[in-house]
C-alpha cells in the first residue's frame, strides 16, 4: 500500500469526518453529500491500511473472511429478515448486489480490522480480547443506526432498530474477531484509534444534533 504519513493521514480522516458531517447537516448540500458516503469509507479505508505494516498471506485470509463474510451475512440478512431483523439497504451506499451495498464488506473489513487491533493492546488473553473488539464494535453500531435511517443508509421495518440486531451484530463480530486472533500477523496500526474515534465522534455528533 502506498505510505503515506501520519500528519497527513489523521488530517485526511478528521478533514473528511467533519466535512460529511457539515455536508449532510446542511439540506442544501445533504443530497450531495449522501452520495459522496460511499467515496469517504474507501479514502477511510486507504488511509488506514496505508499504515499497515504486515501483507502477508494471513492478512489477505483475514480480509476475505472479513470483507466476503459479513457481505455474505449481510445478504442472508436482508433476505431472510431472521438474523438482524426487517431491514433493507437504500440507495445512499452506492452499487448493490443481491440487494446489499457492495460498500458494506468494505465496511466490515474495516471496523473488524480497527476493533480488533483496538483490542489487542490490550495484551489480554484471546476471548477477552474478541469480547472487547465485538463490544467496540456493537457500541459503534448503538450510534450508526438513528444515522443511517435519517441519511438513508438503510431502514427498518416500523423505523425502530430491534434488540436481535445488536445481539447478531455482537455475535457476529465474535466470530469474525475469532479469524482476526487465530491468524498471525501484525495487529498494531496507529491510525486504528483515529479511525474508530472519528467514526463514533460523526455518528455521535449526528444524534445531537
Amino acid at each position: 500500500m502506498f505510505p503515506i504519513s501520519r500528519q497527513v493521514s489523521i488530517f485526511l480522516l478528521v478533514s473528511a469526518h467533519i466535512a460529511g458531517f457539515l455536508g449532510l447537516q446542511w439540506h442544501v448540500t445533504r443530497a450531495w453529500f449522501e452520495w459522496l458516503v460511499p467515496f469517504n469509507l474507501v479514502l477511510t479505508a486507504f488511509v488506514l491500511f496505508s499504515a499497515h505494516q504486515d501483507w502477508s498471506w494471513r492478512f489477505g485470509v483475514f480480509s476475505l473472511v472479513a470483507g466476503l463474510g459479513g457481505f455474505l451475512l449481510e445478504v442472508a440478512g436482508v433476505a431472510t429478515k431472521m438474523i438482524f431483523g426487517d431491514y433493507w439497504y437504500e440507495t445512499s451506499l452506492g452499487f448493490q448486489l443481491w440487494r446489499v451495498p457492495l460498500t458494506i464488506a468494505l465496511n466490515w473489513w474495516v471496523l473488524l480490522y480497527v476493533c480488533g487491533v483496538i483490542a489487542e493492546q490490550t495484551r489480554l488473553a484471546v476471548l477477552p480480547k474478541i469480547l472487547i473488539g465485538a463490544s467496540l464494535m456493537t457500541f459503534l453500531d448503538y450510534w450508526i443506526e438513528p444515522v443511517a435511517m435519517r441519511f438513508h443508509f438503510w431502514n427498518w421495518a416500523g423505523g425502530v432498530v430491534p434488540l436481535q440486531n445488536y445481539v447478531a451484530w455482537f455475535v457476529a463480530s465474535c466470530l469474525l474477531l475469532g479469524v482476526f486472533y487465530s491468524l498471525q500477523f501484525r495487529k498494531q496500526n496507529a491510525l486504528a484509534y483515529w479511525v474508530y474515534g472519528a467514526q463514533l465522534a460523526f455518528f455521535v455528533a449526528h444524534n445531537l444534533f
